[in-house]
C-alpha cells in the first residue's frame, strides 16, 4: 500500500520525508508566507505527502517555532548563573532575544511554544528550588515569568510592525485627543511618559516579578520568632 509520501512527482519519485524533515525545513522558512504547500514545493513534494505528518499551518508553525526556540534558547547560561536572581534574568534575556531573532515567528503562533523552552525552564526550576522556593511556587514563578517575557517582547514586535509605537497606545491617543483637554489628566500625562513597548519595559517587568519573590522567600526562610515566656 503506498503512502503519501510514495506520491508520484512526474516522472520518478520524491524524496523520502519524515516530521523531522519537515519541522527543519519549516523552521528555516520565513513564517509569514508559511504554509504546507511551500514546504511540499521546498522538499519537492506533493501536499498530500506534508499533511501526512503535520494537520495544518497551525501545527506547522508551533513546530517550527519549538524547533527553532530549541536552537536559539541557552539553558547552560540558566544553569551557570550564580544564584537564583541571576538565573531568573538569564532566562529572561534568552527567551526575549530568542523570540527577537525569530519576529516572524514570535508574531504568528498565539501561544509560547513549551517545548523550545523546556529545557531553560527546566534550569531555571533548579535554581529556584535549590533556592529554598517549594515546586508549586518555582512552577508558578517559572509561568510567570515565561508569561511576562512573551507578552512584553510581543509588544515590542508590534510597536516595530507599526513605525515604533504600539497600536494600542496610538488608539488611546487618538480617544484622549478627542475628548476635552482636561478629561482623563492622569491617563494624558501617563500615556505621554510611558512606552511599554521598549526594551526597558521588560527589565521593569521582571524586576518586578524578582522583587516579588524575593519577599516571598524572604518570609519564607525567616526564623520563627520564639513565643513570649
Amino acid at each position: 500500500m503506498s503512502t503519501p509520501e510514495d506520491a508520484p512527482r512526474g516522472r520518478g519519485r520524491p524524496p523520502r520525508i519524515s516530521r523531522q524533515l519537515i519541522v527543519d525545513t519549516a523552521a528555516g522558512m520565513d513564517a509569514t508566507t508559511l504554509t504546507l504547500q511551500a514546504v511540499a514545493d521546498r522538499l519537492g513534494v506533493v501536499r498530500k505527502a506534508i499533511t501526512y505528518h503535520v494537520t495544518g499551518r497551525d501545527e506547522l508553525l508551533r513546530l517550527a517555532a519549538d524547533a527553532q526556540l530549541a536552537e536559539e534558547l541557552d539553558a547552560s547560561a540558566v544553569a551557570r548563573a550564580v544564584d537564583w536572581r541571576a538565573a531568573v534574568h538569564a532566562y529572561a534575556t534568552t527567551l526575549h532575544d530568542g523570540l527577537l531573532r525569530r519576529h516572524d515567528l514570535s508574531l504568528e503562533v498565539d501561544t509560547l511554544p513549551a517545548t523550545g523552552v523546556l529545557a531553560s525552564a527546566d534550569a531555571l526550576l533548579q535554581q529556584l528550588t535549590s533556592a529554598g522556593f517549594d515546586d508549586v511556587e518555582a512552577g508558578r514563578a517559572t509561568g510567570l515569568i515565561t508569561t511576562v517575557v512573551w507578552t512584553v517582547t510581543r509588544e515590542i514586535l508590534a510597536a516595530q510592525q507599526s513605525g515604533g509605537r504600539h497600536p494600542s497606545a496610538t488608539e488611546l491617543g487618538d480617544i484622549l485627543a478627542g475628548l476635552p483637554d482636561d478629561a482623563y489628566p492622569d491617563a494624558r500625562r501617563v500615556t505621554a511618559a510611558v512606552d511599554v513597548s521598549v526594551p526597558a519595559q521588560l527589565d521593569f517587568a521582571v524586576d518586578t516579578v524578582l522583587a516579588g519573590l524575593d519577599a516571598r522567600l524572604t518570609a519564607r526562610l525567616a526564623p520563627t520568632p520564639l513565643p513570649s515566656p
